[in-house]
């Protein structure tokens, strides 16, 4: 699977008045009325190839089911497998976030030194988050790199996100690539 991110057309006035220059892409599995694919206390894990891209912010991450549909919590966790980032294709992060709580919580690593052959733009790499009653394990190329203590709102339905959004705070930049990027998905998996 293909996600592409381009420039908006000449002309081109964001409805929601956020200046953006090119459109990116969002694959989810769970829709807005909350019926789609979410497991509880498993495995998920995407084959991805990222793209270069000054800007570029190629994601996977999990989501609370309960945060979508008519009965949604505040009350939600979000779990970043990996976002990389177009202007420095040998590193990656991964994230834990407790939102709607008071403490919220926000853990993140970030390292250059994650991938055991090449860069994330330069070949595949297999990304993965097990999550159990006690523990979020985060993985690349199924070498652990990452672990934090498990919450209540990660023990529950949690649906997959892949996206290929732009800027994120970053300045963009994509006359290189004329102005278009792709991420590419081979295949996500998810074990429960």
């Amino acid at each position: 699977m293909r996600i592409r991110s381009t420039k908006t057309p000449t002309g081109y006035v964001d409805p929601q008045g956020w200046g953006r220059t090119h459109f990116g892409g969002l694959l989810s599995s769970v829709r807005l009325d909350g019926t789609g694919i979410a497991a509880t206390n498993g495995y998920f894990e995407p084959r991805i190839l990222m793209p270069n891209g000054k800007g570029a912010w190629p994601a996977f991450w999990l989501m609370s089911k309960n945060s979508t549909g008519p009965s949604h919590v505040s009350s939600t966790a979000e779990l970043d497998t990996v976002e990389a980032y177009g202007h420095a294709s040998t590193g990656a992060c991964s994230s834990v976030h407790w939102w709607g709580v008071s403490p919220e919580t926000h853990q993140t690593n970030c390292s250059e030194s994650n991938f055991a052959y090449g860069d994330n733009a330069s070949t595949w790499h297999t990304y993965g988050t097990k999550v159990t009653p006690t523990t979020i394990y985060f993985y690349i190329d199924n070498v652990q790199v990452w672990s934090q203590p498990s919450f209540s709102q990660a023990c529950t339905p949690l649906y997959f996100m892949l996206n290929l959004a732009l800027g994120g705070g970053w300045p963009t930049d994509l006359a290189k690539y004329n102005d278009q990027i792709d991420m590419y998905v081979d295949y996500v998996r998810v074990f429960q």
